[in-house]
């Protein structure tokens, strides 16, 4: 991949974390008080996963890390989405899941890269 898609990738990941953070007012008011440790660390899991995505990608050296970063959360995602769906039994994009995420975000959890040329 060439050079603006990196850029145009840390640069959304860039707004994602803003986005995040200037939204944590409006979310905090519709949580209930006990859960606000597990929002807080999430929000800061969140916004920690975009500014490195953003870091990897403003330099070239880093971005088979930052496909591999993509990949892993690609994967942590589908394998909750696998269990979400068993538990409630919801089978309807499964096959989505199984067909299309799972087998990308292993290919670039192992290659790092897009394409093999």
């Amino acid at each position: 991949m060439n050079r603006t898609f990196y850029n145009i990738l840390g640069f959304l990941s860039v707004i994602a974390a803003i986005s995040l953070l200037l939204q944590i007012r409006e979310i905090l008011a519709t949580r209930p008080p006990e859960n606000l440790s597990l929002f807080y660390g999430g929000t800061a899991l969140l916004v920690g996963v975009c500014i490195v995505i953003a870091i990897f990608c403003f330099f070239p050296k880093s971005h088979p890390y930052t496909l591999r970063i993509i990949g892993a959360i690609g994967l942590i995602s589908t394998i909750y989405y696998l269990y979400d769906a068993f538990r409630t039994q919801n089978f309807f994009q499964l096959g989505t899941a199984l067909l299309f995420w799972l087998p990308g975000s292993i290919y670039l959890i192992a290659k790092g890269k897009i394409t093999d040329s």
